[in-house]
């Protein structure tokens, strides 16, 4: 009878240790998933603002090709927070299949990657030069 007494009595419960070593996982669990969420957010916004750059590099290049100067194009975009600068660089496009060569511009846009002002990034597009 005793036998039976003293097994009940050490299944009863979980010990101390056992319970600190339980929370020290499931914190260890927590704090991982929090950096991970950090880390997803700082990628997320770093998407977001390349994709607004690219979409303000492609109306700049839609607009020099309906035949706006490319020297008139950036003053006809609204301004964007993350946008630093639009250049234009003219440039000859050669064709070597047919030796021939092609007047055009290379846009370029400069612009934040994230909240951070000292990280940037440059996109630069190559339009021909629209021909009537």
């Amino acid at each position: 009878m005793k036998h039976t007494k003293l097994k009940n009595l050490s299944n009863r419960a979980y010990t101390l240790i056992e319970a600190l070593v339980g929370s020290a996982v499931l914190m260890i669990g927590i704090s991982a998933a929090a950096t991970m969420s950090l880390s997803l957010l700082k990628q997320e916004e770093i998407n977001e603002n390349t994709a607004r750059a690219q979409n303000y590099i492609d109306t700049a290049v839609a607009l020099y090709q309906l035949g706006v100067p490319a020297d008139d194009v950036a003053p006809l975009l609204p301004s964007d927070s993350i946008i630093n600068s639009l250049t234009t660089q003219p440039l000859l496009v050669n064709d070597t299949t047919n030796s021939l060569t092609f007047p055009g511009t290379a846009f370029t846009v400069t612009f934040q990657v994230n909240r951070d002002q000292a990280d940037t990034r440059t996109l630069t597009v190559q339009a021909l030069e629209p021909t009537y």
